[in-house]
């Protein structure tokens, strides 16, 4: 087994944790050293375990992962859980949007005037925060005002955008506590 590369290892120590049949299978970080196929053939083997009724709990990194083969996640933040819930949850907010647009500053200029959460992109872009079904309005808004629409993309949100927002909260909070303490 020394002479196993560490995904080969990895796979061998799921495989033993199967033989038992457990209830409760803990896994650490058990994508490591795993190349992108292994990767995806794991994450299906875990998903095929929980549908049929087997507990798994992964302790990673690698949020990516969790995201696509979890439906609970704790985040833990210096050791303290700071929150459980549901994967789709955690990402359940506004949404932002870029539209590729031209030309910026009629655009900028109309935005101003209104009260959505907009920011600037790169050359012709604007970032708009909003519920998915008041786009069509901000669009039309744009139109009627001379603006060239060319691409409305919606941004996927991660479970790392999510936990860093949650950390960076949970720090800055515990930064103002100790500031008044």
């Amino acid at each position: 087994v020394k002479r196993y590369s560490l995904g080969m290892r990895q796979r061998l120590g799921v495989a033993q944790a199967l033989l038992a049949d457990p209830k409760l299978l803990v896994l650490d970080e058990p994508t490591n050293g795993l190349d992108p196929a292994g990767i995806r053939e794991f994450r299906e083997l875990i998903r095929k375990l929980a549908d049929q009724g087997m507990s798994v709990f992964v302790s990673s990194h690698m949020l990516s992962e969790i995201q696509q083969m979890c439906d609970r996640v704790a985040v833990l933040n210096q050791g303290e859980i700071i929150t459980e819930k549901h994967v789709s949850a955690l990402l359940d907010h506004q949404s932002r949007f870029r539209l590729q647009l031209a030309p910026l500053p009629l655009a900028k200029s109309v935005l101003q005037n209104t009260e959505i959460e907009w920011e600037v992109g790169k050359s012709e872009e604007i970032y708009v925060t909003v519920e998915r079904n008041e786009v069509p309005q901000v669009v039309r808004l744009l139109v009627e005002k001379g603006i060239e629409i060319y691409e409305v993309t919606e941004e996927q949100h991660s479970l790392e955008e999510a936990f860093l927002a949650m950390t960076q909260a949970e720090s800055n909070a515990e930064k103002g506590e100790r500031a008044h303490a």
